[in-house]
């Protein structure tokens, strides 16, 4: 990919579904997923191999340097 913009990710997804299209497939709605390649560092960070919930702190999902911003999804 040239960049992460809005529009490259379209174009590659696009791609993408044009290379996965099945005809046997087209009553159901497949959904892309990834990861993207960049993360956001939290004020804590969380290194548990198991996501407990409990133990889980909420300053893991607030970024550093940025204030009054929660951040969840993949770059959490």
């Amino acid at each position: 990919m040239n960049d992460w913009t809005f529009p490259s990710l379209c174009n590659l997804e696009q791609d993408i579904r044009e290379m996965t299209w099945d005809a046997d497939q087209v009553d159901s709605a497949d959904t892309l997923f990834y990861i993207p390649p960049f993360k956001i560092q939290g004020l804590q960070s969380y290194t548990d191999k198991v996501l407990d919930p409990d133990t889980l702190p909420v300053e893991a999902f607030k970024p550093k340097n940025i204030k009054h911003m929660y951040v969840l999804g993949s770059c959490a």
